[in-house]
């Protein structure tokens, strides 16, 4: 459906910017050099892009229930672990759970619609 072609798109997108994050340094001592300002660019677009991607995608791709509550319950918990949860000390742990939670989603994506 178009719903879930949309929804690819935008996870798709996720997934560039994430690997965009790569590519430009941040810089905590110059938060308003050019690089950091691509850097936090592209961290807000991996986790806006994937939002409403993996909603859209758990929508109209029709693989199950599981597939569809797993992709709400982790659209939701990774801006709000992202954005959120990172206070005082848990800034790194907040951050590696919401990528290790945004990998996850792509494994269990990439076994639903490995299945046919």
């Amino acid at each position: 459906s178009w719903i879930a072609r949309i929804g690819v798109v935008l996870v798709q997108l996720s997934a560039l910017a994430f690997a965009a994050q790569g590519l430009l340094p941040l810089d905590p001592n110059d938060a308003d050099s050019h690089a950091s300002r691509l850097h936090v660019m592209t961290w807000m677009l991996w986790w806006i892009a994937f939002v409403p991607g993996a909603l859209l995608l758990a929508a109209g791709a029709r693989r199950g229930a599981g597939f569809t509550l797993a992709s709400v319950a982790i659209g939701a918990l990774v801006p709000i672990i992202a954005v959120l949860a990172p206070i005082g000390l848990w800034v790194g742990i907040a951050q590696r759970l919401a990528f290790a939670l945004w990998f996850g989603w792509w494994l269990l994506a990439a076994w639903q619609f490995s299945r046919i």
